[in-house]
């Protein structure tokens, strides 16, 4: 009875579930998505608009089109993960099919003598980060357990405690030395949308303005398994179950310049993305075959939950951003553009339901992560009138702090889900095709993006943190239809 009175005044004194700094980067990125056209081009459209996507990157885009436009975009996604623990391999996969785009442009002419040539309207919808993917990562004859590693004071530990695995003094039953093998697996699902209503005109064909109201919705939902195998008998499992849903709201303007007909120059603002999001949460603890204080060996298991009627609200606000661009025409030939994104992410900030903000989590956003960019690069050369075939390449710098692993920090997880990614800088590379007849066009286009993570099950803090190096390679098809009128 012990045991149990004070794992509930605990569990109450520190919530089930805390709100953490990976949990806040992961809704403060984007991937390359969009239309065929603009994937094909590794989304490097802020210089070039004139396309569904780039009304996203830069809402100066709509300005750019000089007749009204309607298109949908859908898309098939393979994700592939390999894992390497320690010499340990595992791997995975996940198909997904969805919509990454559509919507609807208006193109209004003025009088022929207005310096004002067109006014633009549009609602677009953009997916701007998929989720989906399997991971697993198996260790084998591991000197270290999750039970050594424990936050003090959370409720991970308290769990621990509970099921027996930690004594008294809350020290693991493991004997000194013994051996285990580990398992882990987390399905991964969801994505982050982004509802654009955006408007613009052209000024004498020389300068392009833009404005939009950003509506995103994130969707994310993570089922982890994480068992371990004691050399002298015995195991445990850890199971969390974690979905989070809400909308955001931003702002976004921006302007292209076009001082000669070969050169486009483009620039704009992102507002912050001000969210409100809730969790809902599960989570197991098991032990099996480990005696109690009376020497009692049996199966235990203790489950703790933060869903109706009382999930987690809390509040998320993302770094603005800043997008500067250029594009070059190269006659009839095609056309270069280049994106450059800053974006400093150690100014996420997350607040509870009230707006008071997680202090300690702040902290740890401001000393995990940095000032990053993002750089993309497209071409698009014209094969004949209606057919052209499109490039792109594009640089996501991590967003990681070099010296968080370099000088061995510390990664508190106060959560009793301790696992997180440590991201590695991301690279994609694109191709595509476009055909235009009359007014429908098609554009197909492939993309792949490679990215490396380092995995942590949880941090070992008599040490350096050890951890799985994950690759994951995500390759997109997206094809486009639309019509212009």
């Amino acid at each position: 009875m012990k045991k149990t009175i004070l794992a509930v005044f605990l569990f109450s004194a520190f919530g089930l579930m805390g709100q953490e700094a990976f949990d806040a980067l992961r809704y403060s990125q984007s991937e390359i998505n969009g239309t065929a056209r603009s994937i094909g081009m590794a989304n490097a459209f802020g210089a070039l608009g004139g396309d569904l996507t780039a009304l996203g990157i830069n809402p100066a885009g709509i300005a750019v089109y000089r007749s009204s436009e309607i298109s949908f975009s859908p898309i098939l996604s393979i994700a592939g993960l390999n894992s390497d623990f320690k010499g340990s391999v595992s791997s995975d996969s996940k198909v997904g099919f969805g919509a990454n785009n559509f919507g609807v442009v208006g193109s209004y002419r003025t009088y022929d003598n207005s310096k004002v040539a067109n006014y633009n309207f549009g609602v677009t919808y953009n997916r701007l980060k998929n989720f989906t993917r399997n991971v697993s990562v198996i260790g084998l004859n591991r000197p270290v357990s999750l039970l050594d590693n424990l936050s003090p004071g959370s409720t991970l530990e308290n769990m621990a405690w509970e099921t027996y695995l930690l004594d008294d003094n809350y020290n693991p039953v493991l004997q000194e030395g013994e051996l285990l093998d580990n398992e882990q697996y987390a399905i991964e699902k969801g994505s982050i949308g982004e509802w654009n209503f955006s408007m613009g005109f052209n000024y004498n064909y020389l300068l392009y303005f833009g404005a939009s109201l950003g509506v995103q919705s994130v969707n994310y939902e993570i089922d982890t398994y994480y068992k371990e195998f004691f050399d002298e008998g015995g195991s445990m499992e850890l199971w969390n179950w974690l979905k989070t849903s809400g909308t955001g709201i931003n702002g976004k303007i921006g302007l292209i310049f076009r001082p000669i007909p070969e050169l486009r120059l483009g620039f704009s603002y992102h507002t912050p993305t001000y969210y409100s999001l809730r969790d809902d949460y599960d989570a197991c603890l098991s032990s099996y075959g480990m005696p109690d204080e009376n020497n009692i060996v049996e199966d235990r298991s203790i489950w703790i939950s933060e869903t109706e009627p009382d999930p987690v609200y809390y509040q998320l606000e993302t770094p603005q951003l800043f997008v500067i661009s250029a594009a070059a025409q190269l006659g009839q030939l095609g056309l270069l553009s280049v994106d450059y994104e800053r974006i400093d992410y150690r100014n996420i900030r997350m607040r509870n339901s009230s707006g008071y903000p997680f202090a300690d989590v702040n902290e740890d956003i401001n000393k995990f992560f940095r000032l990053g960019y993002k750089l993309r690069a497209g071409t698009e050369i014209r094969l004949d009138k209606q057919f052209c075939f499109r490039a792109g390449y594009a640089f996501y710098q991590s967003p990681v702090a070099n010296h968080i692993e370099k000088g061995n920090t510390v990664i508190y997880t106060p959560s009793t889900a301790p696992q997180y990614f440590m991201e590695k800088d991301a690279h994609t590379a694109s191709l595509g095709f476009g055909y235009r007849t009359g007014v429908f066009f098609f554009d197909l286009a492939f993309v792949e993006q490679f990215r490396t993570e380092h995995f942590y099950p949880y941090y070992n803090w008599n040490g350096a943190g050890e951890y799985a190096n994950i690759k994951t390679n995500t390759a997109n098809i997206v094809c486009s239809l639309g019509v212009k009128f």
